[in-house]
C-alpha cells in the first residue's frame, strides 16, 4: 500500500482559456492559470460539461477519466 496526502485542484468549465478545445485536445496549458500559481498542486483535474480528465498527476499518468 502506498499511503499519500494529495494537494488537489478541481477544475471546470470556468477556467478554461478557450471554451472550443474537446477534452482530448485539452492540457494543463489549456487553463486560464499561470504555472507558479499550480505548481504547488499533486493532481489537477478538469471536471465539467465535455466530461472528466487528470491534467497533470506526480503520481500517475494523466489522461481522460472514463
Amino acid at each position: 500500500m502506498d499511503k499519500r496526502d494529495i494537494k488537489t485542484l478541481i477544475v471546470g468549465d470556468n477556467e478554461l482559456e478557450c471554451g472550443k478545445i474537446t477534452l482530448t485536445e485539452m492540457n494543463i496549458k489549456s487553463l486560464g492559470f499561470i504555472e507558479k500559481d499550480l505548481k504547488d498542486y499533486d493532481l489537477i483535474v478538469y471536471k465539467g460539461k465535455k466530461g472528466c480528465k487528470i491534467l497533470r498527476s506526480r503520481y500517475f499518468p494523466a489522461g481522460k477519466i472514463n
